[in-house]
């Protein structure tokens, strides 16, 4: 039986050898002229033979080394590596093969990549920074200071006007509220002065309800909701009271209570002289005048004295407050019902009787400024007394805290205090009037606190993070 076989791969037979035979010891190569050829059959003087590697008689070869000479690493910078080769006899003016390379083929110039100190844009001539970029310049210098094809000195000239003074003073100390000043950072304060919302005027009084801000004087400054600048309007009579409701603005002056509509022109409300206060309570306007409480119409313009024996008058939302001549707190809720008195305990019915009012007040909680200082009163009648002085007016800037004006002189700080009593510091501003600010207001809307005074109006908020 033929144990031999034949098996095709493409077109190509190729036989295997029967099973138990060994195959030839002898690769074939391919041949392109006369097929597979033996190894043997190559010629062993052709030059072929070279593809097969180095012989190795070549293998053993020595290499050409002179002992005599000193090859140790210590004597290294002593060998003799040979002299440069240089054709002394080449013509200099010689072009290279970078001149015939065709670098325009419109026949200009090749590009000059070296530098020429001539060269400046598209001008030739001497560098002179001096000339060419005013007096103030220095000469030119080879140091471009990083600038590619800056050669006017300009960065050898420093200015240290425009410099931060960021070193320490003579003392070695070094003021960061200084060097965050003059980098645009502003003081260390927490809150700092608004710019835009400034006035010069003199004013007696701040309000500001639902967005809607008014300051009066001797004349009335008006921001109007969703507004960022103020509009001024003369008056006539100089206001000493103002007070903010829905799109109208009340302002009591000498002649009486003046109703001025936003976007239109004033009118006297009522005549009624020495108005001291104004507030507004369940929609309904109060104004005190030679310690008569009046309740104004706004239809009509009548006025109802409702009692003869007040001494200061608050609202907060429904309920207004009020302090009498004989020592009490008291609140009248909604339209109709009677005034009920406040139990005080016997401090703080002692600083009402000595004559304190009310600065500010919410529905829940009440401030009093007399002599003896800033009492906070609960509506269930617990006191405490504030630890801050020369307290001249507050606002309320929340369900339960409040904000505080202190001045003296040309500077007015404001304070925090917080639902539990506490006070915080928060700002403190020189300005270039003697005269003290007199009235702080809350604007919710744009969370900024309004400052009037004889000096004129300054706005507030907490510093912005940056």
């Amino acid at each position: 039986m033929d144990n031999s076989s034949e098996y095709k791969f493409g077109a190509v037979p190729v036989a295997l050898a029967p099973q138990g035979i060994a195959p030839p010891a002898r690769p074939l190569i391919e041949d392109d002229d006369d097929g597979p050829t033996l190894l043997d059959d190559i010629d062993e003087n052709s030059a072929d033979d070279e593809l097969l590697g180095p012989s190795e008689e070549e293998d053993d070869l020595d290499l050409d080394i002179d002992d005599s000479k000193d090859l140790d690493d210590d004597n290294a910078d002593r060998l003799d590596i040979g002299a440069v080769d240089v054709d002394e006899e080449a013509d200099p003016n010689r072009s290279s093969a970078l001149d015939e390379l065709p670098f325009d083929e419109g026949g200009d110039a090749p590009p000059v990549f070296a530098d020429d100190e001539g060269h400046v844009g598209d001008e030739t001539g001497p560098l002179d920074g001096h000339d060419n970029f005013g007096d103030n310049m220095l000469p030119a210098t080879q140091d471009d200071g990083g600038a590619e094809g800056l050669s006017d000195g300009s960065e050898s000239f420093l200015d240290e006007a425009n410099l931060p003074a960021i070193d320490a003073d003579a003392e070695g100390d070094f003021e960061l509220t200084d060097l965050l000043a003059e980098m645009g950072f502003g003081s260390d304060e927490a809150w700092e002065i608004v710019q835009g919302f400034a006035s010069d005027l003199s004013l007696t009084d701040v309000s500001a309800h639902g967005g809607l801000v008014v300051a009066a004087g001797t004349a009335a400054i008006v921001l109007g909701r969703g507004e960022q600048a103020l509009r001024v309007r003369q008056l006539d009579e100089a206001a000493t009271a103002c007070v903010a409701s829905e799109d109208r603005v009340y302002l009591g002056t000498r002649r009486g209570i003046e109703l001025l509509s936003v976007g239109e022109g004033g009118s006297v409300l009522c005549e009624r002289a020495n108005i001291s206060e104004l507030v507004v309570a369940a929609l309904q306007l109060f104004a005190l005048a030679d310690g008569s409480l009046l309740r104004v119409d706004l239809a009509s313009g009548a006025t109802h004295v409702l009692r003869t024996d007040v001494s200061s008058i608050g609202a907060a939302q429904g309920t207004l407050f009020i302090t009498t001549t004989s020592g009490t707190l008291e609140r009248l809720r909604g339209h109709d019902g009677d005034f009920e008195p406040i139990k005080l305990d016997s401090a703080t019915r002692s600083a009402v009787e000595q004559g304190a009012t009310i600065a500010a007040c919410t529905s829940k909680a009440l401030l009093l400024i007399g002599e003896g200082g800033v009492v906070r009163v609960s509506e269930a009648g617990r006191a405490r007394v504030l630890d801050v002085e020369s307290v001249v007016a507050a606002a309320a800037c929340g369900a339960e805290e409040f904000l505080l004006l202190s001045a003296d002189s040309a500077t007015f700080s404001v304070s925090t205090v917080a639902k539990t009593g506490d006070v915080n510091h928060v700002a403190r501003v020189t300005t270039s009037q003697a005269d003290a600010p007199t009235a702080i207001a809350w604007d919710q809307t744009r969370e900024l606190a309004f400052v009037a005074g004889p000096g004129g109006l300054f706005a507030l908020r907490p510093r912005l993070e940056h």
